[in-house]
């Protein structure tokens, strides 16, 4: 991925924030990447290490490319100017820490086991109704993301919102004293990468490390009536509670859903937000709003900004993206998949389904990460489909087998479950669906993003004009 940098960066200041030592001489740089191949004349290239391929072996090539300056484990032996650093990694997280520091937002911080890029979108859709925001792009909430996202940051940025993931533990603690928030989001604690973490207190102190950056007295927002949080909130932190009952500090309650909206009142404090419109179907997108709203009401959004920024916000691609084609609706849900996301989407197809009168179609693929809880929380999520009344359910992956078991023993018709256990086959998984598919029919696709079900949608039989809206 290749970025603008805030401002030109010389040779002397990498040097001074990474620690490193310089080789030669360099022009200012304007540019990054970490992507050899990316490089353009003028560039700074910033050679990480990872898992399967060294970046620094290929300093040379970006130099050859017309990189200028190169941040590198060792001397390229080019005309481009080095700075060498120990550890190149490290040396990327100090100049991130550095834009932070110099630039000076106000930075909100998100996690959580789902709805962080909705979130996210959400915040940063009611902050740009009146500051200066910047925000994590896509998915991008790895170590190498925060930090592209920190660099990327235009100098005059009010507000940050950053996304931060994580598959191990330690992970948000990192990316949390780099970006040290402001303002932290726990949006919930699920049963994502429980394979990884053992259990949900291990999950929820995961993600809790996003507290251990924090700015002294910073705002937290919680999920209400979760004692694993609870417990895991040091002293010195201001904290605000979101939910549907009593005593929070927001509450929110979802009215209807239908028509591609879902309808939500809230009360944030003593101020009440009622008939929101927000774009999408489904009582998770409630949830995310709720946060958006707190954090635009403590800052000081007016009442009318907070409702038509929630009103229009709008999401990436493959998350409860609408395809409609031929009489067909499908709701394309790619981009990743939890338990908790997966029982969220069955809602949303059951509406949409009971709005066109068609019959509502499930495609669920496999939920990667979840260890020795996989069979089980599968088979859970195919007890749900079922309960909920859909009724046709395809299974796409060897895991993804077992929530057609789970249905069938909640009474699905086996007839109306079909399995493809082969991910590199999504042309099976495309033939069963066109023998049964028909006009008025409602079809999700949901699976872990590795999954990359989407590719079963380029072998199913529509024209080839197609009205797209995107609903999340």
């Amino acid at each position: 991925m290749r970025i603008r940098l805030d401002h030109t960066y010389t040779a002397e200041e990498l040097a001074h924030v990474t620690n490193g030592k310089i080789l030669g001489k360099g022009a200012g740089v304007t540019h990054l990447t970490t992507d050899s191949r990316e490089v353009e004349p003028g560039d700074l290239f910033v050679a990480l290490r990872g898992e399967t391929i060294d970046g620094n072996r290929y300093v040379a090539d970006a130099a050859r490319r017309g990189a200028v300056i190169l941040l590198a484990e060792h001397d390229a032996d080019s005309a481009a100017c080095t700075v060498c650093v120990p550890d190149t990694w490290q040396a990327l997280g100090l100049l991130a820490g550095a834009a932070r520091a110099r630039i000076a937002p106000t930075v909100i911080g998100i996690t959580g086991s789902a709805g962080k890029t909705t979130t996210k979108n959400m915040i940063a859709a009611v902050l740009e109704s009146g500051f200066r925001t910047h925000k994590t792009q896509k998915n991008q909430n790895n170590f190498l993301g925060l930090c592209l996202t920190l660099l990327s940051m235009p100098a005059d940025t009010e507000m940050l919102v950053v996304e931060m993931g994580m598959n191990h533990a330690g992970e948000i603690a990192s990316l949390s004293h780099i970006a040290t928030p402001d303002i932290a989001v726990i949006t919930n604690i699920g049963r994502a990468h429980i394979g990884n973490l053992g259990s949900r207190a291990g999950i929820a102190a995961a993600k809790a490390e996003i507290l251990q950056g924090c700015s002294p007295g910073a705002l937290c927002l919680i999920p209400a009536g979760e004692p694993l949080l609870e417990k895991a909130i040091p002293d010195g932190l201001h904290i605000m509670r979101i939910g549907e009952r009593p005593g929070c500090d927001c509450r929110y309650k979802t009215v209807s859903m239908g028509s591609n909206t879902t309808l939500a009142d809230f009360l944030c404090h003593t101020v009440s937000y009622e008939g929101i419109p927000l774009p999408g179907i489904g009582r998770h997108l409630t949830i995310c709003a709720a946060f958006a709203l707190t954090i635009g009401q403590t800052l000081g959004i007016p009442h009318g900004k907070i409702c038509r920024a929630l009103s229009t916000v709008k999401n990436e691609a493959m998350r409860q993206e609408i395809i409609r084609k031929n009489g067909i609706t499908m709701i394309v849900d790619c981009y990743n998949a939890s338990p908790e996301s997966t029982r969220a989407a069955a809602q949303t197809l059951c509406t949409m389904a009971h709005e066109t009168g068609g019959r509502g179609l499930a495609l669920l693929g496999d939920m990667l990460e979840l260890g020795e809880e996989t069979r089980r929380l599968h088979e859970e999520v195919g007890t749900y489909y079922a309960k909920q009344g859909v009724d046709l359910l395809f299974t796409f992956g060897a895991a993804a087998e077992n929530i057609g078991t789970g249905a069938r023993r909640a009474g699905m018709p086996a007839e109306h479950i079909y399995s493809n256990p082969d991910p590199a086959s999504p042309q099976a998984s495309a033939a069963q669906i066109n023998a049964v598919l028909r006009p008025g029919d409602v079809l999700l696709l949901k699976a872990s993003r590795a999954m990359a079900s989407e590719r079963i949608l380029s072998y199913l039989h529509f024209p080839n004009t197609e009205e797209k809206e995107a609903t999340k």
